[in-house]
């Protein structure tokens, strides 16, 4: 098992409009997450129920936009408006050699459940 690694790339611009009246806030990033460490599920009678290892990469990519503008200023009071959107896609790269024998040992058990081919394994 390796340590976690994970790479970001963000980029971003804020500004504010008419004597700060509008605000704006918009950011970009690319996340890539490798050796993500994860709980593998075991038979109990091995003594442990899980260990740890390296699941395999993924990535995230997605923007984030804020907006804030001050529609109404009278003296000491002011009625301000607030908004925000996120878009988020997350994406497994690839999997590690351990999942994906222990994926195919988990499909093996499950071929004997399904009445005919083509049925769906958890049927």
């Amino acid at each position: 098992m390796t340590w976690e690694k994970t790479n970001v790339s963000d980029i971003g611009i804020e500004t504010e409009l008419w004597k700060k009246r509008i605000w704006f806030k918009g950011t970009l990033y690319d996340k890539n997450t490798t050796d993500m460490i994860t709980s593998i599920t075991i038979p109990a009678s091995s003594g442990f129920t899980t260990y740890m290892d390296n699941l395999g990469r993924v990535n995230n990519r997605g923007f984030e936009l804020e907006l804030r503008a001050n529609v109404l200023q009278i003296a000491d009071w002011s009625a301000t408006v607030f908004g925000t959107m996120a878009h988020n896609t997350n994406k497994i790269v690839s999997v590690s050699d351990a999942l994906k024998a222990y994926n195919e040992l988990v499909d093996k058990q499950y071929e004997a459940y399904n009445a005919n081919p083509g049925d769906t394994k958890y049927s």
